[in-house]
């Protein structure tokens, strides 16, 4: 990657950006390492922020990357700044993932104090508040007064107007009154609000509420949380 002595700019390798901004780089007297301003981490479709700037290093002779704050519980490995880059990022986006979803009793001594470290940098909060709640829901497609699929009776009993444009499949447009189907709703994990449905398809009818209730799934979609609900922040 062609450096600049003033600035530089990581970008995407793949699917991911670890910084998507602009990074202030300083060098070394005999270029061994490399300085970086962290605002955001970024892996994918998931984005970290920070509750401040982060300092990272790219240690050439060692082939690694630290990050203030974060290291040495996580740290990349690469022959570039890139490839370290990515690597801290995907240690950093599996291990995060990891961690959120567990409850306090189900972590060992070890994942505290790593998930201590992370929420002292990261803002959780915000994190949480703006990652969609995906879920799996069963309904039945309804025109009301139009000639094209407006509103999901849902299975809990809930009817919901659908704009055509936040369903990602063209065809949903052509599906008739009374259809069932199944869908993936994407849902503002706050006011559980529509977001968008990534994806639908057509069944020949819906679960009963027996076999739905068997499965978990009327709780699932009644009481679904994006992560576990305790004040453990």
């Amino acid at each position: 990657m062609p450096i600049d002595v003033q600035s530089t700019q990581i970008v995407a390798v793949a699917d991911w950006n670890l910084f998507n901004q602009e990074a202030k780089l300083s060098q070394s007297s005999v270029f061994e390492s490399s300085r970086y301003e962290l605002s955001e981490i970024e892996y994918g479709f998931a984005k970290y922020p920070l509750k401040r700037l982060l300092r990272g290093t790219y240690l050439r002779t060692r082939e690694e990357f630290l990050v203030e704050g974060l290291s040495p519980e996580i740290v990349g490995h690469g022959t570039t700044t890139e490839d370290a880059g990515e690597d801290f990022s995907l240690k950093f986006h599996s291990l995060f993932q990891d961690l959120i979803y567990k409850r306090p009793f189900e972590m060992s001594a070890e994942d505290f104090a790593v998930w201590n470290k992370i929420k002292n940098v990261v803002d959780v909060t915000v994190y949480r508040n703006r990652t969609p709640l995906v879920v799996e829901q069963y309904g039945v497609v309804s025109y009301g007064q139009l000639s094209r699929p407006c509103k999901i009776k849902w299975d809990n009993g809930f009817t919901e107007s659908v704009d055509v444009r936040k369903v990602h499949d063209a065809d949903y447009v052509r599906y008739l009154p009374g259809q069932p189907i199944k869908a993936i709703v994407r849902r503002n994990p706050v006011t559980r609000e529509l977001i968008d449905i990534p994806y639908v398809h057509k069944v020949s009818q819906l679960p009963s509420a027996a076999d739905l209730d068997a499965s978990g799934f009327v709780d699932q979609v009644h009481n679904a949380e994006p992560f576990p609900d305790a004040d453990w922040d």
